[in-house]
């Protein structure tokens, strides 16, 4: 078993606990990180992710994919952990479009958007070492 956990990288809390499901689960926001054999892997791989970039950084790595949902942050100024998911697709002409929480964007300034009844302050972040295992799950759906 690893000694320290991260703290959630959503809502910040400490309380990611190892499920019978072969995950961590965060108890406060019930964010869920990646599967694993056993509790010992798990809790690696909970600790292994980076940390988070803004969209726009994480759009030009390469193992970034167009069309799969990515777990995002959203900080606003009263809920800085306020988290969701953003999906970007890009057109035959090679214009972009996104997803926010299920919401059409034509843009990511999200500084002009306003979720949840209040402005976002800042980039939406992505968790990049998150983005490959989320890509992987969304493809068995």
């Amino acid at each position: 078993m690893t000694d320290k956990l991260k703290p959630c990288p959503f809502c910040g809390s400490e309380g990611a606990t190892y499920t019978f499901r072969f995950k961590m689960l965060c108890s406060e926001c019930g964010s869920e990180g990646p599967r694993g054999r056993d509790a010992q892997e798990c809790e690696e791989r909970w600790n292994q992710r980076r940390e988070w970039v803004p969209f726009r950084e994480a759009g030009d790595m390469p193992e970034f994919r167009y069309g799969i949902r990515y777990p995002a942050k959203f900080p606003t100024a009263s809920e800085p952990h306020r988290y969701g998911w953003v999906e970007a697709n890009k057109k035959d002409d090679g214009r972009m479009f996104y997803y926010v929480n299920g919401w059409h964007k034509q843009t990511l300034d999200t500084r002009a958007d306003n979720l949840w009844g209040e402005p976002i302050v800042g980039d939406v972040l992505v968790l990049v070492s998150a983005l490959e295992e989320y890509a992987d799950q969304e493809d068995e759906r």
